[in-house]
């Protein structure tokens, strides 16, 4: 099977997603772009300020691992020269 030339890139920016959210959630799944992790009791979410550091992480370990991936990134091809075009940033 043929991946697309991005997927590589894709599974790295996810894996830093979900190496900060296990713990304290259990990592579900890949959908996509998208991270799928759930609590396994009521206990172990985070709340109000505990739950932004967490997403907070997330988004740090997303932008620190999306700027290390461009600077030795070498594939040329429309979905990665577009990867730093975007930038989001948290309030």
């Amino acid at each position: 099977m043929i991946q697309p030339d991005a997927y590589a890139l894709v599974s790295s920016l996810l894996d830093g997603i979900i190496e900060r959210t296990a713990p304290p959630f259990t990592f579900s799944k890949v959908d996509g772009d998208a991270v799928f992790a759930f609590a396994r009791d009521d206990q172990d979410v985070p709340r109000g300020a505990a739950l932004l550091e967490c997403l907070s992480a997330c988004y740090v370990a997303f932008r620190g691992r999306l700027g290390g991936a461009m600077e030795i990134w070498t594939c040329r091809c429309n979905a990665c020269s577009r990867v730093g075009a975007r930038v989001y940033s948290l309030g």
